[in-house]
Formats: C-alpha cells, sequence, structure tokens
C-alpha cells in the first residue's frame, strides 16, 4: 500500500525526452505537463553490477539461417523450461536424408515425448523457410537426448546452438550423449537478438491489451512498432524462472537495470509445496469416507499431485481460483475505500493477509485460490519493478516476455492493470507472441565470433584461476613488504 501511495506522486518526475514516438501514449494533457517539466535534469546513475552490453550485427547472407539450405535447430536451456525454435528452409535438392528426418520429425506431431510441446500457432514463414518453435521441462533433459539419439536428428560433430544456464550446465553431457560441438551464446545477448528480429519480421508480434484499466484479461490489439517509428529504447522485462529487466538502447546496445529472484519457477515451486499440504489434509479426510469435502476439493486431489502438477496444470488451476480469499483488501482494513490515499477497496493491501486469521485453511481454501493468489502477487512485483524502473530511466514503453506470461491471460492483464495504475495511464505494458522463444532464435543469429565452445569455456576458467592467484600472491607481497616495514 505504501508503494502505491508513492507511485502516484512521482509520475510527475517522469520525462518523456527519449526518442520514441509517445504521442500515442500520452495525451494532450499529460504532455502539457511533461513539457512543463522538461527543464528538470535528472541523473540516472546504473547499477553498480549492471554492464552495457553490445552486439555484433550478423553481416547480410553470413550467417547459418541465411547461408543454410537445410534444417536447423536453436535451443534456449532454462531453469525450468528448455525452448527449441526450428528452422525449416523451402525444400531444394540440398536435403539429404537427414536433413527430411530432422522436418519430418518436427512437423508430424505437435507432441514429443511426455512434456514436449510444439506451439504449432506460433510457426510463421520467413525468406526461404519458416520457423517452428518446441517446448519441455528442462528435468527431462535425459529423456529429450534419448529421443534425438533415438530418431538420430543430430548427425556426428554436427553444431548444437544452445543458450541459457543449461547450455553451460548441459554441455558436456550433449556433447558426450550426441557427439556434437555445442556452440552456446550469451543468454542477454541471444533474447536481444531474438526480439529484434522478431520486432522487425512478425509485423503483430507486439501487442497490448485494449483495456488495461481492468484487471480482467480483454481482447488484444496488435501494435506495429515498425509503423511507429524507433521503438528505442525501451525496458524489456523478461520473466522466465527468474526475472531480468533490460534496458535497451538500441539494436545492437542494450544493459541488465535490474531484476528479481521472484519469477516463473517461484510460482511453479511454491504451488507444488502448497498442493502437499492441501492434498494431506484432503487426503486425510477422503480416507475417512470423504466426509466434509466438496466436489471442488475432489477434483483438487485428482488433479494437484504434486508429482503431476505441471505448469501449465498451476495455470489451469489459478484461472479457477479466487485470490480475495488470501488476500487482505483495503477494505478488510478500513471496511471500504480509503480515499484519503486514493486506495479504492478491492486494492490488495496484504498478500495472502487474510490466511492469518482463516482458522481451517485446508477447509476453506482450494489450491487454485492458493494459485491465483501466488500468480497475482508475483505478476504485481514484476509490474512494480517494471514501472520504477521505467521511472527511473524515463522510459513509457515495457515489453514483457517470459515463459511465467506464455498462456497466461491472467497475469498479463494484472501487469498491464498496475502499469496502467501506477503511471496513471502514460506508460504502456507491451507483450509478445513469441514469448519465451527470443533466445533460442538469437542464437542463431549471432555471428560465429560471438559463440564459445567447452574449450573457450576452460580457458575462460583458467584465465579466472590465474587472475585469482596473482591477486593473493600480490597480496601476500604486500604484506610481508609492509610487515618488513614495520
Amino acid at each position: 500500500v505504501d508503494i502505491t501511495m508513492m507511485s502516484s506522486g512521482n509520475n510527475q518526475l517522469l520525462l518523456l525526452d527519449n526518442n520514441a514516438k509517445s504521442e500515442d501514449i500520452v495525451d494532450d494533457e499529460e504532455r502539457d505537463t511533461f513539457n512543463g517539466l522538461k527543464g528538470l535534469k535528472q541523473s540516472v546513475q546504473p547499477l553498480r553490477r549492471s554492464k552495457t552490453m553490445e552486439l555484433i550485427s550478423a553481416q547480410p547472407l553470413r550467417h547459418i539461417l541465411s547461408l543454410s539450405q537445410t534444417p536447423c535447430f536453436g535451443f534456449d536451456i532454462g531453469g525450468s523450461l528448455t525452448k527449441i525454435s526450428f528452422f525449416e528452409p523451402s525444400r531444394n535438392s540440398r536435403w539429404n536424408v537427414h536433413d527430411k528426418v530432422k522436418a519430418k520429425f518436427v512437423t508430424s506431431s505437435t507432441k514429443y515425448g511426455d512434456s514436449g510441446i510444439r506451439d504449432q500457432k506460433l510457426s510463421f514463414p520467413w525468406r526461404n523457410g519458416t520457423f517452428h518453435f518446441i517446448h519441455f521441462q528442462t528435468h527431462r533433459m535425459s529423456e529429450a537426448v534419448s529421443m534425438f539419439k533415438t530418431e538420430n536428428l543430430l548427425q556426428k560433430n554436427e553444431v548444437f546452438y544452445a543458450t541459457g544456464g543449461g547450455a553451460h550446465k548441459y554441455s558436456k553431457f550433449l556433447t558426450n550423449e550426441l557427439t556434437v560441438r555445442v556452440k552456446k551464446g550469451d543468454e542477454l545477448s541471444c533474447l536481444i537478438s531474438g526480439l529484434n528480429f522478431l520486432l522487425n519480421h512478425v509485423p503483430d508480434e507486439c501487442y497490448y491489451l485494449s483495456d488495461p484499466a481492468s484487471k480482467k484479461p480483454s481482447p488484444k490489439i496488435s501494435w506495429n512498432i515498425k509503423k511507429e517509428g524507433s521503438v528505442f529504447p525501451y525496458l524489456l522485462v523478461n520473466c522466465g524462472s527468474g526475472v531480468s529487466i533490460l534496458k535497451v538502447d538500441s539494436p545492437t546496445q542494450f544493459e541488465r537495470v535490474s531484476g528479481t529472484q521472484i519469477g516463473g519457477g517461484t510460482y511453479w515451486g511454491l504451488c507444488r509445496l502448497c498442493s502437499y499440504s492441501v492434498l494431506r489434509g484432503d487426503n486425510n479426510k477422503k480416507n475417512n469416507g470423504g466426509q466434509g469435502l466438496s466436489e471442488e476439493k475432489k477434483n483438487d486431489i485428482e488433479c494437484t499431485s504434486p508429482e503431476t502438477l505441471t505448469f501449465k496444470k498451476a495455470f489451469e488451476l489459478a484461472m479457477k481460483g479466487n485470490a480475495k480469499k488470501v488476500n487482505m483488501l483495503v477494505s478488510d482494513i478500513y471496511g471500504g475505500d480509503y480515499p484519503q490515499c486514493n486506495l479504492p477497496g478491492d486494492l490488495v493491501a496484504s498478500a495472502f493477509g487474510k490466511c492469518i486469521s482463516i482458522k481451517d485453511p485446508a477447509k476453506s481454501l482450494s489450491m487454485g485460490d492458493i494459485a491465483r493468489g501466488l500468480l497475482d502477487v508475483i505478476a504485481m512485483n514484476c509490474a512494480q519493478l517494471a514501472y520504477l524502473n521505467a521511472v527511473r530511466f524515463k522510459i513509457t514503453r515495457i515489453i514483457f516476455a517470459g515463459n511465467f506470461l506464455r498462456q497466461n491471460d491472467l497475469s498479463m492483464a494484472m501487469i498491464s492493470y498496475a502499469i496502467h495504475y501506477w503511471s496513471q495511464g502514460v506508460m504502456k505494458a507491451c507483450f509478445v507472441k513469441h514469448e519465451g522463444y527470443f533466445g533460442s532464435i538469437g542464437v542463431m543469429l549471432l555471428p560465429d565470433k560471438e559463440l564459445i565452445t567447452d574449450d573457450d569455456d576452460e580457458v575462460n576458467n583458467n584465465n579466472d584461476e590465474n587472475t585469482k592467484n596473482n591477486e593473493k600472491s600480490n597480496e601476500v607481497l604486500t604484506t610481508i613488504e609492509e610487515t618488513t616495514t614495520q
């Protein structure tokens, strides 16, 4: 509540002096207000750990997607999900038997194994081919590798393009099991490269919600950024297992300015933990003949087993839940609105605060209520950080992406509402169709000189170790000299 109160007053400090076209975002009254403040100067210091990075643009007809007439994969191995982009060039005489096997495997099905799914609606044509997109749960990596071997999808010594933390974690495993050459791209570089590629080649890639003042999902409106002129600068809020916030200044320059450990992995993990507690109490009642169990509770027992509670099922549960059963609202404290601070009664004052006074949570709450409460907490946290960084860097366009938002209309609505509420309609929360797949596309777009191999990793590790040893030696010598002097 305190942060919400603060936000309405601090919007006056937001200066719209960037190069993006903001006329479609700011109305005349707001523009006059900001024009009156353009004389103010705000010194924005980057975080101590932030680092401006530059991408080396791939030359036309230089990289794999332009040169190759054969199918190829790009992998983004995250903590929760592994995302795969597959480029299928138009069929021609250069295809060999292995190329045909790859294309047939990807396009002949939409499900692979127990957790592999192809997002058929996301496929799109580009130049001489088509992009396809697949994802599976990372903890099933061994099964996925076995399938790749069984289906003979990768040839010996073929390049395996990968990014994400798992590209390093599983590099030797992939090399040994698949006999491939793993080439890894920096996660953030691949992310920006892939996003900029999609924004430029997919006209309806970006969209926003038609009613940002509502907490409920509303129709999506496509936004062709290319028609609006330059989109830079913008904030990219990547909501994956955790959350990273990037300030993108140009097609080749970006900076990680903030982030949080509370993300999609948090949601999934807490849902599984809570399901143990919910099911423990329900199973005791079920063993006693099911007395006192509602039909909703019986469905919970069938659907929320921790062993089978997938990311998708957790979202489906949240859609059936009611967050008001777990959250303490302003009206629960004041009996209604709090007009002195302009706080409506339905505003959340304390997430899960109502659970303090619930005598029998296992009886009063469903797993769906808990899941919805968790979903809203994480969405609002992401939106809060995004808004504060947008004010800090004087940016009005915020793009939210990542697997946490894929097919998650509830969180998108909450984020859109929060950004609209805190900024008083000045900022626009935008979303993208291919959230989660930017890295897997970007790793195929980066020039080879920006990719590293296991040998490069070993050299870097050795250099880091030598640097540390040298620093320790210097410290010892300094100590000896000081002791001798004394």
